[in-house]
């Protein structure tokens, strides 16, 4: 099995794709359409074409695309609407019903939308005609025929038919997660285990397989009807094969390196190097690791620090040697020495023979050299040691970080060295004196110099600096590592890359992320902050991919944004992200009792079954209700907007 095209963007994620092959059997005549997170969807003629046509047809989310009649195709979104795109002559209609959408597909002539609402909405040209209201909410759904195949919140399958409503109990799935129809099959995906029915006049099952509960989503071959899995650590394995296959990297990229044109990745699980074909990223060398954390390139070395040893491997031959047995925390190199940071820092020439050693205070974060003059290097009290090199001098030691450094930099003409600290700070030092002359806010990884004066880091996007003031400033979803060469940069992105081409300033080619692009006027009247709702919606992302991690901070995050535009929100939310904000209410009820109250007052406006149903519903009502008294008898009067909010949620 081999990668033989990659469709995608290097900033959003696509959440629903079709293949539409329709008049042709090869896959790579077929037509491609993706659809993103932003809710613009992407059109590929062909798979063999690299041109597309982008179109923004929603607000949120696209979450389900299907094949319509007459060389169509019928998108649903998360923002209310569904909308039907002719693939010839790309024009579209869209239709609003105040519900967000989990997903769309048509059937008899007939537009059959399931909404998170508990219901399913059937159309005919573009009209309302009927629902089905159900008892819980929606998780997945097909049809056959004149049968839905509906599967709950609970993990209860049923038979629906959609005339009559008549419905009887096909089944009950413990943590279900997807349904896939393909071929005749239908495949019904849960935390660890596949359940396969052939499709004919019933449900016919066929077998079931385990599988482990990393894997996101499962499909059938055409030709062998085996079952292929895709695991959340970019593997794909394959039934009965034994094999998982991983094509990039498993664990988040923790280093990385630009050496000529070629890139240098590395996480805990492998060493990757990346070459371009018209700016095309590909990989030319794998080489797996286990504990990776820190490497360096000599030649045709690759010099790997492990959690157990110090790893040299020969590029070409891939012979490998082990050099010590010792964790690794850091590695450094300049033209003449290795440095490698242990227990001990122990200087070492090409030919592995020691040369000098030093002996740190705390364990090291990070070194670096500059030339063949300095050598610095980071430990677990938050200072950066620098030495002159090679007599090993203590020339300066550098505090005032609150928090470990991440990484440091200095600058190509070697009179600045700037600093990246757990504490979310940026700190740019001289090296005359060794006094840290600026300060300012970044949560990087890592900071890179394009030239003695401009530098790179990342807060909320990439930024370019020069000297001391913010020169530019372009967006980015995720915090990553930064590298540069003369003609690109490449930024980390969890477990891959984003390439960037840059001008001859150094600079990123493209727009920037100016505040004024950061506001647009919607169809229906209302001003979106597309950077804080961008943000807003990928904190709910990440809340329910894991609901310990961010705690505390989403709310934060609501309260600093404008109140107007948090309302604004409420209308697009889905049902697990209501309930995100309803617990983010309830712990923290009495933080800012008039924000809470009107967030709480707009979620049962247009929510108030889902609001309802949320199992501490009552606890917040109350709550709030207490929280308002509070206000009313230290102000000593009952002013309107008080009594307006107590009538209400009471």
């Amino acid at each position: 099995m081999e990668i033989l095209k990659v469709f995608g963007s290097t900033n959003l994620n696509i959440t629903s794709l079709q293949v539409i092959r329709k008049d042709c059997d090869e896959l790579f005549d077929s037509k491609l359409v993706l659809g993103f997170e932003d809710g613009s969807i992407e059109i590929f003629n062909n798979f063999n074409d690299e041109s597309s046509n982008k179109y923004k047809l929603h607000r949120k989310k696209i979450t389900s695309i299907e094949y319509f009649k007459d060389n169509k195709v019928l998108i649903g979104s998360l923002d209310g609407s569904f909308s039907t795109l002719d693939l010839d002559i790309y024009t579209e209609k869209i239709t609003h019903i105040n519900s967000s959408i989990c997903k769309a597909f048509y059937n008899n002539n007939l537009i059959f939308c399931a909404c998170n609402d508990r219901t399913v909405r059937i159309f005919d040209n573009l009209k309302l005609i009927d629902q089905i209201v159900f008892k819980d909410f929606i998780k997945d759904i097909f049809i056959k025929g004149e049968e839905l195949f509906v599967i709950l919140n609970s993990g209860q399958a049923l038979l629906v038919d959609y005339k009559t409503k008549v419905e009887r109990v096909f089944s009950e799935f413990k943590k279900f997660r997807n349904l896939v129809v393909n071929l005749n099959y239908l495949l019904i995906h849960c935390s660890r285990k596949v359940f396969i029915y052939e499709i004919g006049k019933t449900f016919k099952f066929i077998r079931s397989i385990d599988t482990d509960e990393n894997i996101r989503r499962v499909d059938i071959c055409n030709n062998s009807g085996r079952i292929v899995m895709f695991g959340k650590n970019n593997s794909v394995e394959m039934e009965d094969s034994g094999k998982q296959m991983n094509f990039f990297h498993k664990n988040e990229i923790i280093d990385i390196k630009v050496i000529n044109d070629e890139v240098f990745t590395l996480s805990k699980d492998k060493l990757l190097i990346w070459s371009f074909n018209k700016d095309e990223l590909f990989i030319t060398t794998k080489i797996d690791l286990v504990g990776g954390i820190c490497f360096v390139v000599v030649g045709d070395e690759i010099v790997i620090g492990t959690d157990s040893n110090l790893i040299s491997i020969n590029r070409n031959s891939f012979d490998k040697n082990i050099l010590l047995e010792n964790k690794i925390y850091s590695l450094a190199v300049n033209k003449n020495h290795i440095a490698v940071c242990s227990k001990e820092i122990i200087f070492y020439n090409f030919e592995w023979k020691e040369v000098n050693r030093l002996t740190p205070k705390d364990t090291v974060t990070y070194s670096s050299f500059y030339g063949t003059n300095l050598f610095a290097f980071s430990c677990m009290d938050s200072k950066i040691y620098v030495y002159s090199y090679p007599n090993l001098d203590l020339k300066f030691t550098l505090y005032g970080h609150s928090l470990p450094i991440r990484s440091f930099k200095f600058s190509p003409d070697g009179t600045l060295l700037t600093s990246c600290g757990a504490d979310k700070l940026i700190k740019v030092w001289g090296m005359d004196f060794g006094e840290c002359r600026k300060t300012f806010i970044g949560d990087s990884l890592n900071v890179e110099y394009v030239d003695d004066e401009l530098f790179l880091y990342y807060n909320d996007g990439i930024i370019y600096n020069r000297k001391f003031s913010k020169l530019r400033k372009y967006k980015s979803y995720e915090r990553g590592l930064i590298a540069v060469n003369d003609d690109f940069m490449i930024f980390t992105t969890n477990q891959g890359l984003a390439y960037y081409s840059i001008d001859e300033a150094g600079l990123i080619e493209g727009e920037e992320d100016d505040d004024e692009f950061d506001k647009v006027i919607l169809k229906e009247g209302l001003i979106i902050d597309l950077k804080g709702y961008e943000r807003f919606v990928g904190y709910l992302e990440n809340i329910e991919e894991n609901s310990n991690i961010l705690k505390g901070e989403f709310y934060n995050f609501l309260v600093g944004l404008d109140l107007l535009e948090v309302l604004n929100y409420i209308s697009l939310l889905d049902v697990i992200s209501i309930k995100i904000i309803l617990k983010e209410l309830e712990e923290n009820i009495d933080v800012n009792i008039i924000f809470n109250t009107r967030v709480f007052i707009k979620l049962y406006e247009y929510h108030e079954e889902i609001v309802k149903s949320y199992e501490n519903y009552e606890q917040i009502k109350i709550g709030l209700i207490e929280c308002v008294g509070k206000i009313r008898n230290k102000t000593g009067e009952l002013c309107f907007k008080t009594k307006m909010f107590t009538n209400f949620i009471e």
